[in-house]
């Protein structure tokens, strides 16, 4: 295995552990990713990425990291692997995203290329950073505005054409505080208060709680995926789909009523 843990195609096996201090290709973390990549309305929320992430927060859920949300301005990085709009999600984009703890995605246009963040062809895309490693300042550019979240970890996943499916990061807080900290950012991730009610409700019946809320659109105009994972630690796992069928005024106009387009 390469030093860099980037392959061109998923292996047979996986042990996250042990990649969880790299900056890894989706494509070696991930192991048995489906091969058939289906219409948004028909996986539901079972996208590659989702099910990548469930073994990433695995180990998230096992470290002592806590990363807060929080709302800054915009990123910056060098000049000479990013511009004022894009971080570079190749070798040398990651090392300055990591030196300077910060990056930036353009996602105005619910797209991204990897061709044009310099993640080379037939790479499922990066994880950057690691559970338990330090902050990174993610600023996300959508169609209504730019969000900044602080993270840890973070991946972007590309499809076998390079065009861009999802960016999913995930925040950690101490037992108990998750649920308190959804419902001080509803209005920003568009999240209905009767998910939330729902999700209350799970965590009163006490033990582990994993539910998904959303699809919902976000203030930035993303649309966002939201799942909760309560236990040992809460964990909030965010997904921006990026699939042009989420963003038809039918299907938005769909989200916002709480159906799934």
């Amino acid at each position: 295995m390469p030093a860099d843990c980037g392959i061109s195609s998923p292996p047979t096996s996986m042990t996250p552990v042990e990649r969880s201090g790299t900056s890894c290709d989706l494509g070696d973390v991930a192991g048995v990713f489906p091969t058939d990549r289906r219409h948004p309305s028909t996986t539901r929320w079972t996208s590659l990425l989702t099910r990548l992430s469930v073994l990433t927060l695995a180990v998230l859920m096992t470290t002592g990291c806590t990363s807060q949300e929080t709302t800054t301005g915009p990123a910056t990085g060098a000049d000479a692997v990013s511009d004022t709009r894009q971080s570079h999600l190749g070798d040398e984009g990651i090392a300055v995203i990591k030196s300077t703890g910060a990056a930036r995605l353009d996602l105005q246009d619910h797209a991204i290329a990897a061709s044009e963040v310099g993640v080379e062809e037939g790479r499922m895309g990066p994880i950057i950073g690691s559970p338990s490693g330090p902050v990174i300042d993610l600023t996300l550019v959508g169609p209504r505005g730019e969000d900044t979240v602080e993270t840890s970890v973070f991946g972007v996943l590309f499809d076998t054409d390079g065009s861009g499916l999802s960016v999913t990061w995930t925040t950690s807080y101490d037992a108990g505080e998750g649920l308190s900290a959804l419902r001080a950012e509803r209005r920003r991730w568009g999240l209905r208060a009767s998910d939330l009610q729902f999700l209350a409700e799970d965590v009163q019946w006490g033990g582990e709680v994993d539910r998904v809320l959303g699809p919902s659109v976000a203030q930035s105009g993303l649309v966002v995926s939201t799942t909760a994972r309560f236990g040992r630690r809460d964990v909030l796992q965010f997904e921006v789909l990026l699939s042009d069928a989420y963003y038809t005024p039918k299907a938005l106009a769909q989200i916002e009523r709480g159906e799934i387009p």
